[in-house]
């Protein structure tokens, strides 16, 4: 993801943003510990860098193997999104400081906006389209459902701001969240 710069002054609370605001997700610290081999399928004894994770993990659902023997090839998308869904959850499960960090920053916009539109994607469609098994679509809505409210949380937080989503790249529940939220400080101003 290329560097953004983001002036924003909020007309209703003049809370400064300036500065770069999004680094590169490849480079996130919090990388190793949201996007494993174990998660990704790779075994251990294959020597891998956690960007190389992320990297397989941006691949076409439909060049995907499923990881159950048998199982539909359909149901790979539903597998790709749980694997999003786990790095969006971990990513927003980590503290505000850490978020702060303009790489962890960008790995939370595109964790959390991939997830977000491929729970949508899924959701919208009939259970057996991807093979989905019993309760899976479920436990997607689950985590998108937290991953949303963490997101929001961030903004309000003023931790992400609408700038840092390209329009282009935010889905539109996020565009949406985004539209509703007001930024109520700058956290980040105030842990540095």
């Amino acid at each position: 993801m290329p560097l953004l710069m983001a002036e924003l002054k909020l007309a209703h609370n003049s809370i400064d943003f300036s500065g770069t605001r999004i680094g590169r997700s490849s480079t996130a610290p919090a990388l190793p510990l949201c996007v494993t081999k174990n998660m990704v399928g790779v075994d251990e004894s294959i020597e891998v860098t956690p960007d190389i994770l992320l990297t397989a993990l941006k691949g076409d659902p439909r060049d995907r193997v499923t990881r159950e023997p048998g199982t539909p090839r359909e149901h790979a998308v539903i597998e790709l999104a749980q694997m999003w869904g786990d790095v969006a959850d971990c990513v927003y499960h980590q503290n505000t400081f850490r978020l702060c960090d303009i790489d962890n920053r960008a790995l939370a916009v595109e964790a959390g906006s991939i997830f977000i539109r491929q729970s949508d994607t899924i959701a919208a469609q009939p259970p057996a389209t991807y093979a989905a098994q019993p309760g899976e679509i479920q436990a997607l809505q689950s985590v998108r459902g937290r991953v949303l409210a963490a997101m929001q949380n961030q903004v309000q937080n003023g931790v992400l701001i609408a700038a840092d989503f390209p329009s282009s790249f935010a889905p539109p529940a996020v565009r949406k969240m985004l539209n509703e939220t007001e930024t109520l400080h700058n956290a980040c101003a105030t842990n540095k």
